[in-house]
């Protein structure tokens, strides 16, 4: 009886399933609006035949509006090089040491499983949760996510896509076992791909309520 329950819950894996693709729509339909305000206010020299992207337009954008949208934010240029990154303060490209580097981190308790766990016993019990789940061979299929210290499109697949004209979404998962989603979309006029835009955020909240479901 032990035992199926806890093959049972196992299956869970498609509510969390559920789960990523709600996230991924909702992503890509912030990307595509947030790629045509970038493609209308970041495009130098408008009306000639070599349009490109402003690096410094771009990055400021970026640095707003990942704020309200509470996702980190990359844009590449057409020939893939990293313009701008909302976790980056200065220039992606520029000298070692002119860089700061944001992390935000999760508020005080939210690692806790939800109402069943709290406090040093909810900790305890989580680690050993997480131990377990990431044990079992549920994410195997899923591509590993590391990053580089200089990124550059050809290492996102999404982004590729982007670049080739098509809206592309990911989902990949870090050594630690937690997951990553990503979506991109292409940054362009008319037809003219000009860059990608690229969201991602980690699957925190994913990974909380399922947990939080599991211990119920």
């Amino acid at each position: 009886a032990v035992a199926i329950l806890f093959v049972g819950v196992l299956y869970l894996d498609r509510y969390q399933n559920s789960l990523i693709r709600a996230e991924l729509e909702a992503m890509s339909g912030q990307a595509e609006i947030f790629g045509r305000a970038i493609a209308e206010l970041a495009i130098e020299q408008k009306f000639a035949a070599d349009q490109r992207l402003s690096d410094d337009i771009v990055r400021r954008m970026l640095r707003r509006a990942s704020l309200l949208l509470g996702k980190r934010a990359r844009v590449f240029s057409s020939d893939g090089i990293l313009i701008a990154d909302s976790l980056v303060i200065g220039r992606p490209g520029g000298l070692p040491g002119g860089l700061v580097q944001i992390r935000p981190l999760p508020p005080p308790g939210s690692e806790a499983g939800g109402g069943f766990a709290s406090g040093f016993g909810g900790e305890f019990a989580v680690r050993i949760y997480e131990r377990v789940v990431n044990w079992l061979p549920r994410r195997g299929d899923m591509p590993h996510y590391r990053e580089a210290a200089v990124q550059h499109a050809r290492q996102y697949q999404e982004v590729m896509a982007a670049l080739a004209g098509a809206n592309a979404s990911t989902v990949r998962v870090t050594d630690e076992g937690e997951l990553v989603l990503s979506v991109a979309v292409p940054v362009q006029n008319y037809r003219h791909v000009l860059g990608a835009l690229m969201l991602s955020i980690d699957g925190r909240e994913i990974d909380q309520a399922v947990r939080s479901v599991r211990f119920e």
